[in-house]
């Protein structure tokens, strides 16, 4: 699901553009989650928070979505969309006390076309104009399986365990902007590929106090981890038709997969939801980061709501639909020339609830800019439009028809 249709000129550093969002009822509120526990949903950002599931229920989520982004510079500007499958999830109880739930969604993305010249000198002497593409694609994919035990009546730990793989390329081709045959074309192309596990835990404290209102503490962590990955560097130039393989170097190495940590708080009624995440993540500390491309500590603050004007009414299905809205602000970890990209986005959403089921289908908008305008730094706008269904069943049950 990594390596479906993806544009981002950010993507150009790092891994790529990290997800964080989330499934169905995550998404929809623009990714607050670690501080959520709820039977209507699977909760992808805290796997503590899945702990509400109803005993004899089945849970199927699967989600999509399109985006329009119009990209910025000083100079130039673009439009593009695309869209992609971006996860599918399942969620069931394997005891009273213990709920599980399992899926794939992306962890990364990578997708770009750069294209710039580059005027090369000899000393202050010009000597020629190369024209340099930076192009890249593929992403690394997540695996996971949550587990929520129940420790203590509304106490619960989660456990995530996952397996990351996916594959990465990124090319360089540097040619002459003029016809000029005694300046020699090169090309450049880094190959890297996980296949690994990684682990994050979670904590929550779900306390209903009376009349179907209460409150929700969670907490995530993820330690360092070592992931070991494959990389290939081959270089090659090739002038007048001659081709000289320069470097084909494949190496096994290990990268840092960075520490985490996130808090979250909800309190709910029968009708209302108001919740508030904050989350940082250590990429400073990993092995990505060096002195070429540093990586920023990340940030992911997010404050959402959601409204069911008549939760039991069964002759008015518009009062029984769940309006959400949120607001986000991420600091990425990348930074270009010293400046961090920063995320301000709005998400406005709609769950649509199936008849005699807590079976919906969620429908989010999020509008948003990544980024600021100078002469060096891209900026982003973007609308992302969002579809999640999650499906509920309920097992052991022999239904009687007439």
């Amino acid at each position: 699901m990594a390596q479906g249709t993806h544009t981002s000129p950010y993507s150009f550093l790092g891994i790529g553009d990290i997800n964080d969002d989330g499934l169905s009822m995550n998404r929809s509120l623009g990714g607050l989650g670690i501080g959520i526990n709820s039977s209507y949903g699977l909760n992808g950002l805290n796997p503590a928070g899945i702990s509400q599931m109803d005993t004899m229920s089945f849970t199927f989520e699967f989600g999509a979505s399109g985006i329009y982004k119009y990209t910025q510079t000083s100079t130039s500007s673009e439009g593009k969309f695309n869209g992609n499958i971006d996860y599918l999830a399942i969620g069931f109880p394997t005891t009273k006390w213990l709920k599980t739930s399992f899926g794939m969604m992306p962890y990364s993305k990578v997708g770009y076309n750069l294209i710039e010249n580059v005027d090369v000198y000899d000393g202050s002497e010009y000597l020629f104009t190369i024209q340099r593409k930076n192009s890249g694609e593929g992403g690394i994919n997540n695996l996971f399986l949550n587990n929520a035990i129940t420790v203590y009546k509304n106490f619960t730990i989660g456990i995530q365990l996952q397996y990351l793989f996916g594959h990465i390329q990124k090319t360089l081709e540097d040619t002459p902007a003029e016809t000029n045959n005694s300046v020699a074309e090169y090309t450049e192309e880094r190959h890297l590929v996980i296949n690994d596990f990684n682990y994050s835990f979670g904590l929550q404290y779900h306390q209903p106090i009376k009349n179907k209102t209460g409150f929700t503490i969670g907490g995530v962590f993820g330690l360092d981890n070592k992931i070991k990955t494959q990389n290939q560097i081959y270089q090659k130039s090739e002038s007048s038709n001659i081709e000289i393989v320069l470097n084909d170097n494949r190496t096994t190495e290990e990268i840092t997969a960075p520490m985490f940590y996130g808090f979250g708080l909800s309190v709910f009624t029968e009708s209302w939801l108001i919740g508030a995440d904050f989350k940082t993540t250590l990429w400073s500390q990993s092995s990505l980061s060096s002195a070429e491309y540093p990586l920023n500590n990340s940030i992911n603050a997010v404050i959402g709501a959601e409204y069911i004007p008549r939760p039991r009414t069964a002759n008015n299905y518009i009062q029984r639909m769940r309006y959400r809205l949120s607001a986000r602000y991420q600091n990425s970890y990348i930074s270009i020339n010293d400046k961090s990209l920063t995320d301000l986005g709005i998400t406005f959403g709609v769950g649509l609830p199936m008849k005699r089921s807590k079976s919906t289908i969620n429908i989010g908008i999020d509008v948003g800019q990544i980024g600021v305008i100078d002469n060096t730094v891209l900026s982003q706008y973007y609308a992302r439009f969002r579809l999640d269904i999650s499906l509920h069943d309920v097992w052991f049950v022999k239904r009687k028809y007439d």
